[in-house]
């Protein structure tokens, strides 16, 4: 049989009432142990001593009544000192209608016994009952959320060790919205052509996006396309200054964190 034990390092054997002649053996990885304390019918080893590590080490124990008759009992002895080990893997790719994440999990004495996972507010645990794998974890994301929470997994070995690993998920359903372009301070629609004279101008750009990653303003010509970042940027507002010499079309790219992606073109006439 199994027995489990952690940094007491205190095994007990219990057997029937007899009258011991004789002191019980407890053979231990090749090592023999005198026992600490007789009770009645349960003998204690201290092995604090011996056992320095974690280990998976093979026992043999017998006792003798008073014949000379003996029983022996063999198995292992798992000495767990440490937590299980997590990892977690999320495919931020499943945002738009489902998250989903592989909690890796690792334990090799007791193994992982239970994972309790939190995702937010909503709790599940699961019964795992071994030394290494992993777990899939799915929840559909309600339709039109956006937000942050946190997602928590806490791991149990089967001597209730206990380590928790966390991160934050932004949760996000919607492209980057552009609601207006002024150029020079003059409206522009999609699709539509301004004329300017040649020198710089400004382009500023609302939106409303939470989670913008990244913009971009590409200038295309006859030569070349020169992408630009933008020269301010605020939560609602990106602004960039800009030298026009030629006509030319303007495209400005908005990304979110889970790869939404808006686009927004207009051209420039040189009068």
């Amino acid at each position: 049989s199994e027995i489990l034990t952690d940094n007491s390092a205190n095994i007990v054997f219990s057997f029937e009432d007899v009258t011991i002649v004789s002191t019980p053996t407890l053979i231990l990885d090749g090592s023999y142990f005198k026992e600490d304390s007789i009770n009645g019918t349960s003998v204690t080893y201290d092995l604090s001593s011996f056992l320095t590590n974690e280990a998976t080490m093979e026992y043999t124990f017998k006792i003798f009544d008073v014949v000379g008759n003996y029983s022996e009992g063999t198995g292992v002895l798992l000495y767990d000192l440490y937590p299980p080990t997590l990892t977690i893997t999320i495919d931020s790719s499943t945002f738009k209608t489902i998250f989903e994440a592989t909690v890796n999990y690792f334990d090799k004495i007791s193994g992982v016994a239970t994972l309790l996972i939190l995702l937010d507010t909503l709790s599940s645990e699961v019964n795992v009952n071994e030394r290494f794998g992993s777990y899939l974890y799915t929840h559909d994301i309600p339709e039109g959320f956006e937000g942050t929470v946190t997602f928590s997994v806490t791991g149990y070995d089967e001597l209730s060790h206990s380590t928790q690993v966390a991160t934050q998920i932004i949760f996000d359903n919607h492209a980057p919205e552009i609601t207006s372009v002024l150029f020079d301070e003059v409206s522009i629609g999609a699709g539509e052509t301004i004329s300017a004279s040649a020198g710089t101008h400004t382009v500023l750009v609302s939106y409303v996006e939470e989670f913008l990653k990244d913009a971009t303003l590409l200038i295309e010509d006859t030569t070349s396309s020169t992408p630009l970042a933008p020269t301010t940027i605020t939560d609602t507002t990106l602004e960039w200054e800009l030298n026009v010499t030629t006509d030319t079309t303007l495209m400005i790219y908005l990304d979110d964190v889970v790869n939404h992606e808006t686009q927004f073109l207009f051209s420039v006439r040189i009068q």
